[in-house]
Parts: structure tokens; sequence; C-alpha cells
């Protein structure tokens, strides 16, 4: 699988920015973990089902129906972070939930249990995979590790999206998740310019925050590099939709500008 690769950023995004919790903090999240002695992942066999991986991004609740018919064909629904209370606030029922983050506050993203779910949780989570550095670049790992070639993925946009329905705010907001997480509203936006060599009229603009940025690059490494292990449908029209269909389209490099809002 080829993608489209981004290249001239005036932004520079620091490959070596320092996770959201402190290291000790972390270390001892993971020892108490350890302690528990819950099952760990393992590899499974590659298998033919589909996963429908509900991530966290505003085109989340654009796309609501798709991901109900989606489900009702037979797929696995696995939510990431607050997608999995989104899922069931709709009667969907996640097959799995995956979360990573470190920080407390993940604690209330997995309140309501669910029988039949399996909780997926890094071991440096408060409580109960090395590529990428958000939840929705280790769940694809994750997935295919346990077998699943196949992924339709909603809400997964790197960036943020104008709203069609009405928020707190107002209608047609610009929203950083298909749900509220106020640790995000004060995120760093930046304007990023999308235009493929030799065709300006597909030149596209997102606001996006620089973790968001980040996980466009992390997503772009992870396709280069195992693009042949597994089958992706993103769905909606944000930064990750874009550049795989300027990568199905045309397969040329395309030159991102990025400058602070």
């Amino acid at each position: 699988m080829k993608v489209a690769i981004l290249k001239d950023h005036k932004y520079q995004i620091n490959p070596d920015d320092k996770c959201n919790v402190p290291d000790d903090i972390i270390l001892e999240q993971v020892k108490a973990n350890i302690r528990r002695q819950l099952p760990q992942v393992q590899p499974h066999a590659p298998n033919h089902d589909t996963v429908i991986l509900a991530c966290g991004g505003p085109s989340l609740a654009i796309y609501e129906k798709e991901l109900i018919k989606a489900s009702w064909n037979g797929g696995k629904v696995v939510a990431v972070n607050g997608a999995y209370e989104w899922c069931i606030s709709r009667n969907i029922k996640p097959t799995a939930m995956v979360m990573l983050d470190a920080r407390a506050f993940n604690a209330r993203f997995v309140k309501i249990p669910v029988p039949g779910c399996r909780y997926l949780l890094a071991s440096q989570c408060l409580f109960p995979i090395g590529l990428g550095t958000t939840i929705t670049i280790k769940a694809i790992q994750l997935m295919r590790m346990l077998g699943f070639q196949s992924f339709d993925i909603f809400g997964f946009d790197s960036c943020w999206i104008k709203s069609p329905w009405y928020t707190a705010t107002g209608y047609g907001e610009y929203q950083h998740h298909a749900y509220d997480q106020k640790e995000n509203d004060n995120d760093k936006r930046l304007r990023v310019v999308l235009k493929p060599e030799g065709r300006d009229d597909m030149t596209r603009e997102f606001i996006c925050a620089p973790w968001m940025m980040r996980q466009s690059m992390d997503f772009q490494k992870l396709i280069h590099d195992h693009g042949n292990d597994f089958r992706l449908n993103v769905r909606g029209d944000g930064l990750i939709a874009t550049i795989l269909k300027f990568s199905a389209e045309l397969g040329s490099e395309v030159i991102a500008s990025v400058t602070e809002e």
C-alpha cells in the first residue's frame, strides 16, 4: 500500500516530545498492573473478520448510521477511549475496548462494564502496545497482532471538524472529538494546507493540534512499513482520509504547509 508523504513542514513537530504523564508515575502504574497478573495479549493467526474501529474524532458522529450498519453486517466493533461510552449510549455493543493513555481522567472512559467485552488496557494506564504515539495507531497494530487484517475505521480524523449538529457553544463549531473532552479544548491550533504536487485544484486546508499532526506522521510510517499487512477503509473527509485519497488517486508526494493559527 502506498501513501502520500507530507513534506516541507514549516512547523516542526518534535519526534521526541515527552509523554503527557511523568516517567516516574508511568513506572509506578506499570509496576502496580504487573502485580495484578492479568492476562497479556498474545499473537493470533490471521482471520477474515472485519474490525470496525470506533475512534474519537468528530466525524464519528457524522457517520453514526454507517457504523451501525457495518456492525449489523457482522463487523466487530472495537472502541477506543471515549468512543466506548459513545457507542454504548447508542446501543452499539463493543466487542473490545482499547486504552493507552496513562492520565488519571481516562478512568471515566470505562465506568460502564459491558458483558462479553474484552478490555485491552496498556500496562501504563492508571488501572487495568512499538510504533505510534496515539491510541488509534496502537489499536490498529494491536488488532493486527490478534489476527485481524481488515479495518473499517470511523472517527479517525487527525483534525478539527466543523460540527453539523448543535453543541454547547452553538451550531457549526469546530470539534476535536465526537464527545466532550475538555482536556483538549485549549490545544494549540495549526493551519495545515495540503497541496499535491502539480494539482493545485486539489488543495485542502485543515486545522490540527500538534498531536494530530504527529498522529498523521505516525500513520504514514505505519502504512509505509506495514501497509501490505492489512486493508484500511477510513471513513470521513478528515486529514487521514485525505492522505489516503491522494495516495489512491495520485500516488504522488503532498506538500504540507503548517503554520500556527
